[in-house]
């Protein structure tokens, strides 16, 4: 996408990533884990159901506008 976005429509070789990271010497990689049993075994509809009524209360509560509503994972930072 962001190769089309600059008009680049020819595609990416092989090894590419390997060649930015050793252009960038500031990005680092970092291995994924595992999601934890606990965190599994918590992710059930009724969970989730309860955490969006939860979350819908709120917003209306507050009175939150759609586009102050973000998405953010703060896992791993």
């Amino acid at each position: 996408m962001l190769l089309k976005e600059a008009s680049d429509s020819k595609p990416l070789r092989a090894r590419w990533v390997d060649r930015f990271l050793k252009r960038h010497t500031r990005v680092k990689t970092k291995k994924g884990v595992l999601l934890e049993a606990a965190r599994k075994r918590g992710a059930t509809k009724a969970a989730y159901d309860d955490f969006y009524t939860r979350l819908r209360h709120q917003i209306e509560k507050k009175n939150i506008p759609p586009f102050r509503i973000t998405n953010i994972d703060e896992y791993g930072m």
